[in-house]
This record gives C-alpha cells, sequence and structure tokens, in this order.
C-alpha cells in the first residue's frame, strides 16, 4: 500500500474511534461490543456486568458520551460496537426468545411481535402503551415522550421507575433517543432482576438437592451439598440458608411428597376434584 494511501487510511481509523468515543463514549467505539461479550460470559453469573463495572472505574459521562449530560441516550443507536445487532434504548426490556426472533426474522417478525404485544395490552386496558406499540416506531417515540412528559417513566402496573425528566431528554424522546435516566434504570432494573431470581433459583435447589439426599440415605451427598450451602451464605450472607431454613425446607418437601398426584401438585382446595377427574378420565369407579 503507497504510503500516502496508509497515511489517510491511518486518519479515517483515527477518526472513526475519536468521533465514535465523542459522540458515543467508550461503549460505542469499534471492538467494544466484542469485549463486552467477552466479559459477561466469563464473568460468574451474578457478578456485575460489563457496563456497571465500566461505569464505575470511568463514569458515566464518559462511558456514554457528550450527550449524556443533556439527559439524551444517543450511543446505542450511533455508536460502532454493535454493528451486527443492537437493541433499542427506547424499548424496555425483551426476553432473549423475543430478541432473538426479531433478530432473526428482520422487519417483519418485528412488526407482528408489536403488534399482537399492542393488542394485548389494549385488551387488558392500556389503551395509551397498546397504541403506542402499534404505530410506527417514528410517531410512538412522540407518544411516549408525551407520557413520560405527563407521569415520568412508569411500568404497566403504574410503579414509576424515574421522575422529572427534563425538557432536554424529553425532546431527545421524541426524536427517538431514549431519556438517559430511563435507559440507565431499565438495565439496572434488568440487572437486580436477573440477579436476584438467579441467586434464589440456586439457593432454592441447594435445599432441594439436600432434601432428596436425606430421602435416599446418601449422607456423602448430603455433606457436599451443606458444605456448598456454607460457601453460598459465605457469598450472600443477606440471604442465608440456615438450620430453620433447611427444616421448613424439608418439612415442605414432606407435605409435598405427601400430597403428590400421579407426579403432581394439585392446590389442595382442588385436589379431590382433580383426583375423580382424573380416575374419570381412565375410565374408573
Amino acid at each position: 500500500m503507497p504510503d500516502g494511501d496508509r497515511t489517510m487510511a491511518t486518519k479515517q481509523l483515527v477518526g472513526v474511534f475519536l468521533s465514535s468515543a465523542f459522540f458515543a463514549g467508550a461503549q460505542g467505539v469499534p471492538l467494544a461490543g466484542m469485549m463486552r461479550t467477552i466479559f459477561n460470559m466469563l464473568k460468574e453469573d451474578d457478578e456485575d456486568d460489563w457496563d456497571t463495572v465500566a461505569t464505575s472505574v470511568i463514569g458515566e459521562g464518559w462511558y456514554n458520551g457528550v450527550f449524556y449530560g443533556m439527559g439524551i441516550d444517543v450511543s446505542s443507536r450511533i455508536g460502532m460496537s454493535n454493528l451486527l445487532y443492537r437493541s433499542m434504548p427506547n424499548q424496555e426490556n425483551e426476553s432473549i426468545i423475543t430478541d432473538g426472533i426479531e433478530m432473526l426474522g428482520g422487519p417483519i417478525a418485528g412488526i407482528t411481535m408489536r403488534i399482537g404485544q399492542g393488542v394485548d395490552m389494549m385488551r387488558d386496558g392500556e389503551m395509551m402503551r397498546g397504541t403506542e406499540r402499534l404505530l410506527p416506531a417514528g410517531i410512538s417515540n412522540m407518544f411516549k415522550s408525551v407520557r413520560f412528559g405527563k407521569e415520568g417513566a412508569r411500568t404497566l402496573r403504574g410503579d414509576v421507575m424515574v421522575e422529572d425528566l427534563s425538557p432536554t431528554s424529553l425532546v431527545g424522546q421524541f426524536l427517538g433517543f431514549a431519556p438517559t435516566k430511563y435507559s440507565r434504570q431499565v438495565e439496572i432494573n434488568a440487572r437486580n432482576i436477573y440477579q436476584d431470581r438467579l441467586i434464589g433459583k440456586r439457593r432454592s435447589k441447594l435445599l432441594k438437592d439436600r432434601n432428596i439426599a436425606i430421602v435416599e440415605g446418601d449422607t456423602d451427598e448430603e455433606r457436599k451439598i451443606d458444605k456448598k450451602i456454607i460457601e453460598f451464605n459465605q457469598k450472600h450472607p443477606e440471604y442465608p440458608i440456615t438450620s430453620d431454613t433447611k427444616q421448613r425446607s424439608k418439612r415442605t418437601f414432606d407435605n409435598n411428597s405427601m400430597e403428590m398426584d400421579n407426579g403432581v401438585l394439585i392446590s389442595s382446595p382442588r385436589r379431590e376434584l382433580v383426583r375423580q377427574q382424573t380416575l374419570d378420565l381412565w375410565g374408573t369407579d
């Protein structure tokens, strides 16, 4: 490559990095998305993710770009770090399956799913939210900015997520750029819910495995699980598995075992009816 072309290419590459860093912050520079993905894959499930660690080290402003201080989140739209697939910052978190369907199915799948979600919301009485989902994104953003201006960002149940959004952030939402406070709160909420559910599942599984080991008379397995419980308590002292917890779990396990019908647990008010229906289906009196 001639020296002139090499110099021009270098300048263009530096320009891309610098402009991305200025407008979209550190998260928007090329290759940042790859580092984020690798970090999140290698970390423990209940440890902080890349975004949380990065913002704690370099600060929200440096991580999100120049418009962050104005209350407008543009980094997810204009950043150069996630060119194959990027989630929309102005939509609330969807499930992994939903994101996958939209990514593989393209615009048609996305539009179809939005229509279905909008109709479901309207059936549940959420007329404004349902209308927002049915409208094209450009118009939906305008409706959302009006709603944010009137009541702030709220959940479908009406609980406040973010109040007192600035006029600048509302203008940004009107143009399709989510308010930074809202985007950040959605990310934090998703992280908190994920970690809380994960810790709860691990706790429940330890208790279940211990109960099964006791029923089967496997004392070695019971001791191994008790060691894991000690490690769990050291890692999560705010939600420990105590002796009382073990005893209550064992009693519940035994009661459920006695109340099982063909491998399933039916609520006590309906248990006799379901048992009779099962006999009828088998043709047994």
